[in-house]
């Protein structure tokens, strides 16, 4: 399933970014990112929800104008980078 998708992020609610699959279907997702474009940091916390039970897999704290890249092969970074 390709999907280029995009969201803005407002507030301290959690965004469902790829919805549950239908029966004896498996999502695969290859990479999340996200980009603080606020002037202070920003805690963000990447969850898994199967059932009614929350795996959270990754908390980075993401500085201004950071970037967080993660990929499920387990490699994942937060790069800042510097207003011009």
């Amino acid at each position: 399933m390709a999907d280029d998708s995009s969201f803005t992020i407002l507030g301290t609610t959690p965004v469902t970014i790829v919805s549950a699959p239908p029966a004896n279907t498996q999502r695969s997702v290859q990479e999340i990112t996200v980009h603080n474009n606020d002037t202070v940091d920003h805690t963000v916390i990447l969850q898994l929800l199967v059932s009614a039970t929350v795996y959270v897999f990754r908390e980075e704290v993401i500085p201004p104008n950071g970037t967080l890249i993660y990929s499920p092969t387990g490699e994942g970074a937060v790069s800042a980078s510097q207003p011009a």
